[in-house]
């Protein structure tokens, strides 16, 4: 029953730096990009992986809070989802 926790976290480890890339493009580009028209902008710009890698970031306190309120499990899942996102970023680097 506790490893269904891992999988609630590994999609919300991958979905929280996209989500949080798309809210910092908007913020920085808010004549440029207009709603969800946007992101098939953000996914074919050269800057895509430079702002997921800054975004991966916001998933440090998250996954800290989830240790702090004994959410162990989640917490696993989170990292995991955190390394997928890790391993896409080295394979847009690589390319």
């Amino acid at each position: 029953m506790k490893n269904k926790y891992v999988w609630i976290g590994i999609p919300l480890g991958i979905i929280t730096p996209i989500l949080f890339s798309y809210i910092l493009m908007e913020v920085h580009f808010s004549d440029a990009f207009y709603g969800f028209s946007g992101i098939k902008e953000i996914w074919t710009s050269s800057v895509y992986g430079t702002l997921l890698r800054l975004s991966v970031i916001i998933n440090l306190p998250i996954f800290m809070l989830l240790l702090r309120f004994n959410k162990d499990i989640l917490a696993r899942g989170y990292l995991i989802g955190t390394m997928i996102i890790g391993a896409y970023i080295v394979i847009l680097h690589l390319n």
